[in-house]
């Protein structure tokens, strides 16, 4: 290692690239004609394509009736793990989206979301508020073009659902995308002269090759969020924000494997190392310093 893990020593400097990723749910292309409002939550429950199951964006079809405003918009996925298939265990709740601009059209409007792991089965809903000129809604699309649905969809006040039916029979789809990554498998594996300090050993492998990676540290384990103005924003570590810093940056590895050997101070023993991937923002498991 170039530096001692005892202070922060490299920059968290290294630009980010995007993760690859997949769509698991489109239905985009074909729409119905007709919409669906309510001020209660609403939403599409859709069966995912392929085996992406971190979700990070969600795209919601909201339309304005012709003419163009703003309205308030929170979005939310859920489980289907509730009373006969309903919406149950929230697995993700958004921030409110002040003032969004609508066309008057069938605008699709993006909602990041932190690498939420969804099941096979999920139900995203919306909840519209302080929608002006007019009512917002949501407007019906079939048949999705990946992915597939029921052809129900549900709302509710996030306790309660009911789910909505054609009087005619004809499956209830919204317009939506749904993106996703794959889990990493990143491993990490730590030898140290603990509890004195001294020389240390850090091995990693299936990280991306001659990718960029972080190697990170803190105290603790925890489920620190990466903030906004960093690489990889909105990635879970699996550790604390107690004494969180950089240890180290540099080259993955040929093939994504590497060793590493440094010196630390005995101040560092008991703490935790984990590696950020900074090409496919995956992490490893934690390791301690022991």
């Amino acid at each position: 290692m170039n530096c001692r893990i005892v202070i922060a020593c490299v920059g968290f400097t290294a630009a980010a690239l995007p993760a690859a990723a997949d769509v698991i749910y489109d239905n985009t292309t074909t729409p119905a004609g007709s919409r669906s409002f309510t001020q209660l939550q609403i939403g599409d429950e859709v069966d995912a394509a392929g085996s992406a199951r971190l979700v990070t964006e969600l795209y919601i079809g909201v339309s304005m009736q012709g003419q163009a405003g703003t309205a308030d918009l929170q979005a939310r996925v859920y489980a289907n793990d509730g009373r006969g298939g309903s919406p149950g265990s929230l697995l993700w709740e958004g921030p409110v989206l002040d003032n969004v601009s609508l066309t008057g059209g069938d605008d699709l409007i993006r909602f990041d979301v932190p690498r939420v792991e969804v099941p096979g089965t999920f139900t995203w809903t919306v909840q519209i508020s302080d929608a002006r000129p007019v009512a917002a809604g949501l407007p019906h699309y079939h048949p999705p073009g990946v992915g597939s649905s029921p052809g129900r969809a549900w709302f509710g006040n996030g306790q309660t659902w009911t789910e909505l039916n054609d009087p005619n029979g004809r499956p209830i789809n919204f317009m939506s995308r749904v993106i996703a990554v794959s889990p990493s498998q990143i491993t990490l594996a730590v030898s140290a002269q603990c509890p004195g300090g001294g020389g240390i050993i850090v091995e990693w492998g299936g990280a991306s090759p001659s990718g960029q990676v972080a190697l990170l540290f803190a105290r603790g384990t925890g489920n620190f969020i990466i903030p906004n103005n960093r690489p990889c924003a909105g990635t879970v570590l699996g550790l604390s924000s107690n004494q969180l810093q950089v240890a180290f940056t540099g080259g993955a590895g040929q093939g994504g494997s590497r060793m590493i050997q440094g010196s630390i101070g005995p101040g560092v023993c008991g703490g935790f190392l984990q590696l950020l991937d900074l090409t496919t923002c995956g992490t490893s498991n934690t390791a301690e310093i022991r």
